[in-house]
């Protein structure tokens, strides 16, 4: 199994790398600023330890508040702001806003579901982090600014709240080169950056490889495929500046081998450092850009790019996927379903994907074809049939009150006595792709936890999918990690790319065509023919 590995760093900018900041704003003249808010919702500002604070209030509306000046600047090529912030309130977004003389044109960074810190704390927002967000302007490039803004918008927790901003700077930076020189490592190390996955670094307990990335690098993880039956299960990764003072950035424990995807938001450093704790061999290390950081779907896409074909869903691999909305008539209860018969549980929930397997055969949806319909040709309830070699998978949705409910019905087609595995496969994916972000992104649905209590599985300690019939097998799986199964089993993992599998072993004696559909659990009562319901 691939790993996948969140962590989030702190950027560290150093007297090498950086420029001496320039304040622009100390806030000790609050008169230069003034506070605005849209209708419905208040914004009034005051000092604040030695600051300048916002208290907004999204009671009444939904909206925005913000403190606003004037701020003529030109900007250096490359560039890093920095301020001082704190605030109390529920989770909505922050907003930073540049606009032009004009006012129309309007760059900003924005961090949505924002939880502001209780104590001071240093902001920092390179220039590659600010986006033209609209205006005319032909040219969007931010080279000056007329006036700046902080703001907080209206977001999943409204509410009242204040955030407080201080010490406002800008840093200048130099620009990266065109072209990055060389990941060098010294001796044997070097045959972990050659680009050739047949060599690699040996590793005994005690050894580390240190990398030389030729200058302070923005990166957003690393990749390391460790030689197949050689790989380290424990290490430690840490980074440097200098390649004397470092510090630690991951402990990685009881990994499962293969290649493993870290993915490590806006790190920065010169050198880094990987030492096993056991023997080892390490093919190749690779050090991804920045986009790689950027999210939950920026990682699953990296990995999906090198995963078979059916192993993500349609929306990974840059394929259309359709889908239909599963809801009560008022509305209350709602899912989707897509054309290969995945099932999101509710508005941007995760999903249950079904697979077909017998032996060491596996059909993903890939590997079959589908046909959608409604129930008397025009009723709310959808049903997707998947048809692969002898065999019919159908599955229905339908809303009911205050739970969803599908049912699977499995097939045998053929004259021949078959052991075939329904496995109802629960994954951190939305049906509702990653190409999506109006209104609600698509793509990755986190899952940190998962627990089946021998009757039902529940997740993120909520959602309870609980079977109509009782599954062979319960399988629980961490992304950097093996199989938990059994009752009071529980799997936790940091990036919420957690899965689960309720697997149903069937034995069909006869066959449709002889005395209608028969088949027989291979470890666990079935109900019909290997149906089944969850919500």
């Amino acid at each position: 199994m691939r790993r996948l590995i969140c962590l989030l760093l702190l950027a560290f900018s150093g007297p090498s790398f950086a420029q001496q900041p320039r304040l622009l704003d100390d806030f000790a003249t609050p008169a230069a600023w003034r506070a605005q808010a849209s209708d419905g919702v208040t914004g009034t500002m005051r000092p604040f330890e030695g600051g300048l604070r916002l208290d907004y209030d999204f009671s009444r509306g939904s909206g925005y508040a913000f403190l606003r000046r004037a701020l003529p600047l030109e900007l250096p090529a490359n560039f890093e702001l920095r301020f001082r912030l704190r605030g109390q309130g529920p989770a909505n977004a922050l907003e930073l806003k540049l606009t032009d003389e004009s006012g129309e044109n309007v760059w900003w960074h924005r961090k949505a579901d924002y939880m502001a810190p209780g104590a001071w704390q240093t902001i920092r927002v390179r220039r590659r982090q600010i986006e033209f967000a609209w205006g005319p302007a032909q040219d969007r490039a931010l080279r000056r600014t007329a006036a700046i803004e902080f703001v907080v918008a209206a977001g999943s927790g409204g509410g009242r709240g204040w955030i407080a901003v201080d010490d406002l700077e800008i840093v200048p930076l130099p620009e990266p080169p065109a072209v990055p020189p060389r990941i060098v490592a010294a001796g044997q190390g070097a045959r972990s950056v050659d680009g050739n996955r047949a060599t690699f670094w040996a590793a005994r307990p005690g050894d580390e490889l240190v990398l030389d990335l030729g200058y302070r690098r923005e990166f957003g993880g690393l990749v390391l495929r460790w030689i197949e039956g050689r790989a380290a299960a424990d290490y430690d990764l840490a980074f440097s500046d200098d390649g004397r003072a470092w510090r630690e950035a991951r402990a990685v424990r009881g990994g499962d081998g293969g290649t493993d995807w870290l993915q490590l938001p806006e790190s920065e450093a010169r050198y880094v450092r990987i030492r096993p704790l056991a023997r080892a061999a390490l093919a190749e290390v690779e050090v991804r850009p920045l986009a790689f950081g950027a999210n939950a779907n920026a990682l699953a896409a990296a990995d999906a790019a090198e995963s078979p074909r059916g192993f993500y869903p349609r929306g990974f691999v840059a394929e259309q996927n359709y889908w239909t909305l599963v809801a009560t008539p008022d509305g209350g209860q709602s899912g989707l379903i897509d054309e290969d018969g995945a099932i999101e549980v509710g508005r941007g929930g995760f999903s249950i994907e079904p697979v077909v397997a017998e032996g060491r055969r596996v059909w993903r949806w890939s590997d079959t074809a589908s046909v959608q319909s409604l129930r008397d040709g025009d009723l709310p309830i959808p049903t997707v049939e998947r048809r692969g070699p002898g065999w019919r998978l159908t599955i229905t949705a339908v809303a009911e009150r205050d739970r969803l409910i599908a049912r699977y019905r499995l097939r045998n087609d053929t004259v021949a006595v078959r052991a075939l595995r329904l496995m109802l496969n629960l994954r951190p994916f939305q049906v509702n792709p990653p190409q999506q972000f109006l209104n609600i992104t698509g793509g990755v649905s986190p899952i940190r936890n998962l627990r089946w209590d021998g009757e039902a599985m529940w997740v993120n300690g909520r959602a309870r999918v609980r079977p109509g019939a009782e599954p062979a097998e319960v399988r629980l799986y961490r992304f950097d990690g093996g199989a938990a199964e059994g009752v009071g089993e529980v799997v936790d993992d940091e990036a919420g790319l957690a899965s689960g599998s309720l697997d149903y072993a069937m034995t069909f004696i006869s066959s449709p065509r002889a005395r209608g559909p028969r088949c027989a659990p291979a470890r666990a009562p079935m109900r019909g023919r290997g149906s089944g319901t969850g919500r």
